[in-house]
């Protein structure tokens, strides 16, 4: 195995000074840097770039000579080491630091020397990567979403700063969060969902924090890289990981290639919508269809009477639905119905068609809904200009009606299809058969929830209790098991928009994993395309047919299937298809799991004690 140059190593044979201490050129070195390399009296050449490099974050200084320093150092080093390789820095991957801070844990690793393979060499206690900028670390794509979150706005803020159920009490560093406005923003909305933009904006002020004040402080070892993507990974035959990244320097905007040696991965990369083979094909070959029917009706010279005009369908995920441009696309597309007559709409067929009932379809209709019902924030975000000669008269007159020349959903116009029957969260089985519905014991978790992580939840929840109770008539289900089925309603609706709601696969399986040896590793998935893990957090992969953990790499987030009743997060049971996840789980049930696996090291007697003492302390004061 290629034995790593670290950063001590590879500087000290270029490093030189005479005899009475001043400093000589460095080969490969511009001349302008040689002060800053040996400006610390008693200190090696090699010491003061470690030195000077730990103060500097990544990608992101405001000193323009440190950032250069980084250049120079890493240029001329061929691998850079870390105990702890994080690959994402969205909400996810700061969720395990967030824990940590609260813990108490997060400083003391930081700030821990570890041994690296040679005498001298600087070993990363955590690495942190993300492609991201600066104002985006942390965020993820949440502060992109227009929908409504699922859980109340305060218990983003509450689970950061205040203590928690298991008795933890974070220390002044993330008290101190709740001074900014963006969290006093979501503790002013209290137990209503909040924004999603919001959420986004108050996880980024926490990321920039431990950022800056934990990873950046003088004695820390830790590093954060943003503006870097992961090319490929490789799996070292003594268990190591070898991580090949390309980082853009956002001072030259020149590509940059660096290579990590971890000890163990956390893969944090997030999910991409799901669109299922099956399901794309029917869409496709409806497409066709309609592209050949109207080639044949363009090429005619007299056109049939009462004969419906063919429509090729927008197709988008509903990903795309819940953030600006998707949603803008679609009123778009519907704008040619401006004006319509009410009357006639309720013979018409659908006009949006989402394939799936999850909670991201819920999302999607509950955005289509709110938006036509002339919702001043979406429809300041998707503003459709009335600057267009061609507009009609009906539709001019719709544009006067609601100002903002977003089309007026009308009875059927969305329909959901769905396999099986929508599940929604009940606080207790009372509550759920007071609503109609029967429940299966399996769907029950420990603490006597129904549904807690698989079900329905927010705004998203109220819409479906409305569409089954038949308050909201613009939305409905229809079942449809098979696909010649979607084919068949696909051909009788012509629908114009078609989302779909499939779930999300890893985007971590876009990334090329490989053996020592050149082999490639082949993650193994769940049907949607999600990453399969152990009781451990540990990524499964495919050997010999069958599945085994992949030592000290492990997932968490969008994209990794994490089933309901997995150890992590002791919910509802008989739910291997439906994945448990959320902002509130990265921050406690996973990374609670995960900090043990990955940090076993770490004396956690006194903080168990901790968490006991405070337990009995809340006991007390409920009793009182």
């Amino acid at each position: 195995m290629e034995t790593p140059v670290s950063f001590g190593t590879a500087m000290k044979s270029e490093c030189k000074q005479s005899d009475d201490g001043t400093n000589v050129p460095y080969p490969g070195i511009p001349p302008p840097l040689h002060g800053l390399l040996c400006s610390s009296p008693g200190k090696t050449p090699a010491a003061c770039v470690t030195r000077a490099l730990m103060s500097d974050a990544a990608g992101n200084s405001e000193n323009k000579d440190s950032s250069v320093i980084q250049d120079v150092v890493e240029s001329h080093s061929s691998v850079i080491q870390t105990n702890v390789f994080i690959a994402g820095g969205g909400p996810a991957g700061v969720g395990i630091l967030i824990r940590l801070e609260r813990e108490g844990k997060l400083q003391e690793i930081l700030q821990t020397p570890l041994d690296g393979d040679m005498v001298g060499d600087v070993v990363h206690p955590i690495v942190v990567v993300d492609k991201s900028a600066r104002y985006r670390f942390g965020v993820g794509k949440l502060g992109k979403y227009l929908c409504p979150s699922n859980t109340s706005a305060a218990c983003f803020v509450k689970n950061v700063s205040r203590k928690g159920n298991d008795g933890v009490v974070p220390g002044e560093f993330l008290q101190s969060v709740e001074s900014q406005d963006t969290a006093k923003g979501l503790l002013s909305v209290g137990s209503h969902p909040a924004d999603l933009t919001e959420v986004g904006s108050f996880l980024g002020a926490v990321s920039e924090k431990l950022r800056a004040e934990r990873f950046e402080h003088p004695d820390s070892l830790g590093k954060v890289y943003l503006s870097t993507s992961i090319d490929s990974v490789e799996v070292g035959e003594d268990d190591y990981f070898k991580i090949y990244c390309t980082r853009t320097n956002t001072l030259t905007q020149h590509d940059q290639q660096i290579v990590f040696r971890a000890k163990k991965v956390l893969l944090a990369l997030g999910g991409k919508p799901h669109y299922p083979m099956n399901i794309r094909l029917s869409i496709d070959k409806h497409i066709a269809l309609q592209t050949k029917r109207l080639k044949e009706l363009t090429s005619k010279v007299s056109k049939p009477v009462n004969k419906k005009k063919p429509t090729l369908p927008l197709v988008l995920s509903s990903d795309e639905v819940m953030m600006k441009d998707g949603l803008k696309k679609i009123f778009e597309k519907l704008r040619p119905l401006c004006g319509g007559s009410s009357i006639k709409s309720l013979m018409a067929n659908p006009q949006v068609l989402i394939v799936g009932a999850s909670h991201s379809a819920l999302a999607a209709a509950y955005l289509l809904l709110k938006a036509s019902g002339g919702d001043e924030r979406l429809n300041g975000h998707i503003h459709l200009s009335t600057n267009n000669s061609k507009i009609g008269a009906e539709e001019k007159n719709e544009l006067r009606e609601n100002g903002k020349g977003m089309y007026c959903f009308k009875t059927g116009d969305i329909v959901m299809f769905h396999r099986t029957s929508p599940k929604l969260f009940f606080f207790n089985v009372q509550n759920a058969q007071s609503e109609g519905f029967v429940i299966d014991p399996d769907q029950i978790s420990g603490r006597k929830r129904v549904n807690p992580h698989s079900g329905l939840r927010g705004p998203a929840r109220t819409l479906a209790l409305k569409i089954k109770n038949g308050r909201e008539l613009r939305a409905k289900y229809m079942l449809c098991k098979q696909e010649n089925g979607l084919m068949k309603y696909l051909e009788k609706f012509m629908p114009r928009v078609i989302i779909y709601a499939t779930g999300y696969g890893a985007i971590a399986n876009d990334i090329p994993f490989t053996q020592h040896n050149g082999g490639a590793v082949e993650f193994d998935l769940n049907k949607i395309g999600a990453l399969n893990i152990n009781a451990q957090g540990e990524v499964l992969v495919k050997a010999n047919g069958s599945p085994i953990a992949l030592r000290n790499c492990y997932s968490v987030g969008l994209g990794t299937a994490y089933p309901t009743d997995h150890p992590a997060v002791n919910g509802e049971k008989g739910n291997d298809s439906k994945s448990a996840d959320g902002v509130n789980l990265y921050q406690t049930n996973y990374a609670k799991h995960l900090i043990p696996q990955i940090w076993p090291e770490l004396e956690r007697d006194s903080f168990t004690e901790q968490i006991e003492e405070n337990t009995v302390s809340m006991k007390e004061e409920k009793k009182g």
